[in-house]
């Protein structure tokens, strides 16, 4: 099993906690703050991240503030219940492979043969081709994606278990706090920043910058997308590695 591969070859501080989660399997915990690839999960709100290059060594790389605030949420008990998570999902992906994809795969390119030799001819090939391979990954995708989404349902209610009711309701409106305080710590950074800059322009420079900022603004699309369960950007994630 592989899973975020790119934040373990990338790390270089030593871990502030070691669990032995079962006779053959740990997890090292990492403040991932200095980690070259921080700043793109952590304006995500993506605070905690695993990642395993041989599913034996585990790695959880956490915001050291989240930590602080969240660490309850991350003790070896629900550490466990995540590692069960992610060994489905694991096994999961396998099985889609095996039984899904390949097969695909074959009746894909039979299909393909028969209508290009009897019915289309070689100049529909292309187009047909297309259009099965589209329609045989969103299918299978859709499959997966739903039952690693159900399962992580279930990892969930675990832990809400584990932790009891009000104490994870608890746990989770702190963590919403966190990134609330996080993201308007950010947001008065980047004003700050941009008064100091604006303090060392002219006033054409700065006319000029307006004039550019509303052109960029007319041809940026807004993302009100909310941010996506950790899961499907680890299923993503995944795809890049397997291809590499």
């Amino acid at each position: 099993m592989k899973l975020n591969t790119r934040l373990v070859q990338q790390y270089t501080t030593e871990p502030f906690e070691v669990q032995q989660l079962d006779d053959n399997v740990s997890v090292e915990l990492h403040y991932m703050n200095d980690n070259p690839f921080y700043g793109e999960y952590a304006f995500k709100a993506r605070f905690a991240i695993w990642a395993t290059l041989d599913g034996i060594k585990y790695y959880l790389f956490i915001d050291k503030g989240y930590y602080e605030v969240m660490k309850e949420l991350y003790d070896k008990e629900t550490n466990t219940l995540w590692l069960q998570f992610w060994l489905k999902i694991d096994k999961m992906r396998n099985t889609y492979s095996k039984a899904i994809f390949f097969p695909s795969l074959v009746v894909y390119f039979i299909l393909l043969f028969v209508l290009a030799e009897f019915v289309f001819g070689n100049t529909g090939v292309i187009i047909i081709g297309a259009l099965l391979a589209i329609v045989l990954s969103m299918f299978g995708n859709a499959l997966l994606t739903s039952k690693m989404q159900k399962e992580n349902v279930k990892a969930v209610n675990n832990i809400k278990a584990l932790k009891g009711a009000k104490k994870f309701e608890k746990l989770l409106k702190e963590q919403d706090k966190y990134a609330a305080k996080f993201f308007e710590y950010e947001d008065e950074l980047e004003e700050t920043n941009e008064e100091v800059v604006n303090t060392e322009k002219t006033d054409e420079e700065v006319l000029a910058t307006e004039k550019t900022d509303e052109v960029v603004e007319e041809l940026t699309v807004e993302d009100n997308t909310a941010v996506e369960e950790e899961i499907e950007e680890n299923e993503e994630i995944s795809e890049e590695e397997k291809n590499e």
